[in-house]
Parts: structure tokens; C-alpha cells; sequence
């Protein structure tokens, strides 16, 4: 009998260091959640990069977009919160062109956007009043905001591609320029 134990217990260990002795990692409690508030970062990513190429279409003539733009304005305005609460170094650049896409577009002060965009901006940011009672930072301030503090962040193509066009250089610049009294 302990014959017979001694090689149960010497197949059990062999098997157990077979299967059991990987050197992969088991996912934890932590990586687990990591991966997941990974997942989400990248899936709002996705969502507000297509909501905006799908504005800056819209403003460039594609009046079809125009419902998509508005059935998904909450949920883009929820993912891109998300990324600036996040500290997402991408989400400045893309709450800046939001703005801007729209020329004159305006992120309100009590909304959750304007909220997470406050923590970004700081207290002295400029606060405009686009209607009497409601305030907002205004697309020029932030245009203008970007110009001076975008190497502390990520990039946007889009926005760089429209900063580049000359509708934004002959028109837009320079409508931000007159409203924000800037030279």
C-alpha cells in the first residue's frame, strides 16, 4: 500500500507541475479590473473619435449626419467625460475640436463636460455667457488654450489636419481672434 501511495503521489506532483506550474500568470482581482477599465478607455476612445470625424464631416457639408450627431451627443459627451476624468492624455485635444468643430460651439458650465473640463482648464480659464443666465467656455478660448498648452498633451489628428485647412486659417482663427480680442 504505500508503494501504491508513494506513485499516486508522485503522479500527482508530476501532473501538478505540468499543469499546475505554468509560467503564466493567473489573472488577478486587479489586472482583471485593469483590463477592463482599459477596454472601456479604448471603446470611448473609438466612440468619441467617430462622433467627431462624423461633426467634422457634417460641418464640412454632410447634412445627412446631422441625426447621428444628435442621438449620439449625450453618449459622446458621457465617453469624453470619462476620458477627462481619467486624465487621458488624448482627451484634451478632443474636447478642444469638439468645440471648435462647431466654430462657434460653446461646453456649458453645469454640464458633466464642462465639470471634468474645469479640472483640465483650472479656476482663471475664461468663462463666457453665451445666453443670459448659462455659462460656458467658449470653442475661441479654447482654441487658443490648446495653442499654448498642447505639447503638455496627446495629439489629436483630425484637429491637426482642420487646423491646417483654410477655412479654419481664414475664417474660423480669425472670428476667435475678434471674439477673444486677441492679436
Amino acid at each position: 500500500m504505500p508503494r501504491q501511495l508513494t506513485s499516486l503521489a508522485s503522479l500527482f506532483f508530476a501532473l501538478f507541475g505540468l499543469l499546475g506550474c505554468s509560467k503564466q500568470s493567473v489573472p488577478t482581482p486587479e489586472t482583471s479590473s485593469e483590463n477592463v477599465a482599459e477596454d472601456k478607455v479604448s471603446s470611448d476612445l473609438k466612440f468619441v473619435d467617430d462622433y467627431l470625424d462624423k461633426w467634422d464631416r457634417f460641418a464640412q457639408g454632410e447634412s445627412e449626419l446631422v441625426p447621428h450627431i444628435r442621438e449620439n451627443k449625450e453618449g459622446f459627451e458621457r465617453a469624453l467625460t470619462r476620458l477627462l476624468v481619467a486624465k487621458d492624455g488624448r482627451a484634451p485635444a478632443r474636447l478642444v475640436f469638439y468645440a471648435v468643430v462647431q466654430v462657434g460651439g460653446f461646453i456649458p458650465l453645469e454640464s458633466d463636460l464642462g465639470k471634468a473640463s474645469r479640472v483640465l482648464l483650472g479656476p482663471n480659464f475664461p468663462i463666457s455667457t453665451p445666453k443670459e443666465g448659462s455659462q460656458a467656455y467658449f470653442a475661441g478660448e479654447l482654441y487658443f488654450w490648446w495653442q499654448t498648452n498642447h505639447e503638455k498633451y496627446v495629439n489629436f489628428p483630425l484637429f491637426e489636419e482642420w487646423s491646417q485647412r483654410d477655412f479654419t486659417q481664414t475664417v474660423a482663427v480669425p472670428m476667435y481672434k475678434a471674439a477673444c480680442k486677441r492679436k
